[in-house]
C-alpha cells in the first residue's frame, strides 16, 4: 500500500489533542486531517505500521457541542522526523470510519479549515 495520501488534507484553526485511546499516553495535535487520516504532530515518535485507537478530543467550539470527541480506529503509515523544530509528525490512516464519524469530519473540515487561495 502506497503512503501517498488520495484526499487532499485541510489544517484546522482549533487546539486538538490526540491520545492513544488504550494508553490514555498523548501523541501530539492534529496538524492537518481529512476522511481517510490525520497527520499528528508530536514530541515522540510512532512505530510506522502500529495499530492504534485515537481519541481526537474535539474543542466544545468545533461543533457547539460538549464533549464531542472521536474515536478512530487508525494505522500509523508513516513517522518523520522534524529536526528544526525537534518534533515528529505521523500520519495516520483512518481503517475504519462510520456513517457518524464521516459526517463529524466533514462538519469539521466545512466550517474550520484554512482557505487557501
Amino acid at each position: 500500500m502506497s503512503d501517498q495520501r488520495k484526499d487532499s488534507r485541510k489544517k484546522l484553526m482549533a487546539f486538538t489533542p490526540v491520545y492513544d485511546f488504550i494508553s490514555h499516553a498523548l501523541l501530539g495535535y492534529v496538524g492537518n486531517i481529512n476522511l481517510s487520516g490525520v497527520m499528528v504532530v508530536g514530541e515522540h515518535a510512532v512505530e510506522i505500521g502500529r495499530d492504534l485507537t485515537l481519541h481526537i478530543e474535539l474543542p466544545e467550539s468545533l461543533l457547539d457541542k460538549p464533549n464531542q470527541n472521536l474515536l478512530m480506529p487508525a494505522r500509523v503509515a508513516w513517522c518523520k522526523e522534524e529536526a528544526a523544530v525537534k518534533s515528529f509528525t505521523v500520519g495516520c490512516e483512518f481503517t475504519n470510519v462510520t456513517a457518524e464519524q464521516q459526517e463529524t469530519i466533514e462538519a469539521i473540515l466545512e466550517r474550520y479549515h484554512f482557505k487557501y487561495e
